[in-house]
């Protein structure tokens, strides 16, 4: 992929943005703004996202702390009856 890419003029990219080049891996100063960037929209999504899971790991646990009050107080009223 690196021979071909000199052929055409371009660089090979890895996924952390480091430029290789035969053995050799290193930050293309063209890329430092772009991996950045990259980074800045990468936490805004994973933050989002977290925030969507912890509501949706609250709701559960909320919703069977709820179920295990009702249970407990079903329990309790036929004890007494």
């Amino acid at each position: 992929m690196v021979a071909l890419a000199r052929r055409l003029g371009a660089r090979v990219r890895g996924d952390e943005w480091e430029t290789c080049d035969n053995d050799n891996t290193y930050l293309h100063p063209d890329d430092i703004s772009l991996r950045a960037e990259a980074t800045t929209k990468s936490k805004a999504l994973l933050s989002r996202e977290l925030k969507q899971q912890r509501l949706i790991r609250n709701a559960f646990i909320g919703l069977f702390v709820v179920l295990s009050i009702i249970v407990f107080l079903i329990g309790k009223w036929f004890e007494k009856h």
